[in-house]
């Protein structure tokens, strides 16, 4: 008398741990995902803040900033006595801030400075500066050349407030780097860390230099 044996009917509450325990687990087993359907856990591990997965791996990413007119901004400026320059500051550092989120970038301290310690008058100056420095690596993360200077800057903000001129129309210059939208994700180019990847321009790295040569000691001649 023969006995029918029926297939085993998979258990569909059954997990890959147990089986692993069982000894019956194998890797084949798993199903396969194509490779470009695979999200940040394909290297098994989640991207940084200001970083995005890519097939070659975190690549750092940031949000593109708006596109303003340098003279109108001026001009509301001056027609509000200040108040709108107060506002633009907080934008422009909190753009900046979003662009790219690797560095520090203060986003409510420029502005405490400027109302708090607006009548020392050094207090702004050393803070027009160090915007200037911010603007100056925003454009070095852009790919571009540092045109933005902060002498530059100081000066033109002693000439009748002409520093706002100045630095909205070398942060245009980031903004025309990529044409996209306001807060679209973009693709930074230089990532500081001396990347040679395609598409991706890493910082140069510095030139090695030589190590220095000992010198043997002298041996005292026996006399």
């Amino acid at each position: 008398m023969s006995v029918r044996t029926s297939p085993a009917r998979p258990d569909l509450f059954r997990s890959s741990a147990d089986d692993e325990v069982a000894g019956t687990w194998a890797p084949s087993a798993m199903p396969t995902v194509p490779r470009g359907d695979r999200g940040p856990e394909r290297a098994g591990r989640t991207p940084r803040p200001g970083y995005a997965v890519t097939p070659w791996g975190p690549a750092p990413v940031g949000r593109a900033m708006p596109r303003r007119r340098p003279l109108l901004v001026w001009v509301v400026a001056v027609l509000t006595l200040g108040v709108a320059h107060i506002v633009w500051y907080h934008h422009v550092h909190r753009e900046m801030a979003a662009f790219d989120r690797r560095r520090d970038a203060p986003v409510w301290g420029p502005v405490g400075v400027l109302v708090l310690l607006g009548v020392t008058l050094v207090a702004p100056l050393r803070s027009y500066a160090a915007t200037a420095r911010r603007i100056g690596r925003a454009q070095r993360s852009a790919g571009l050349q540092t045109t933005c200077r902060p002498v530059v800057g100081v000066l033109l903000c002693l000439a009748l407030g002409l520093h706002v001129v100045y630095f909205q129309a070398e942060l245009n210059k980031v903004v025309d780097a990529y044409d996209a939208l306001p807060g679209a994700r973009v693709a930074l180019r230089d990532t500081d860390q001396g990347d040679a990847r395609e598409g991706v321009s890493g910082s140069a790295a510095p030139p090695m230099s030589s190590p220095p040569r000992h010198r043997r000691p002298r041996r005292a001649s026996a006399r």
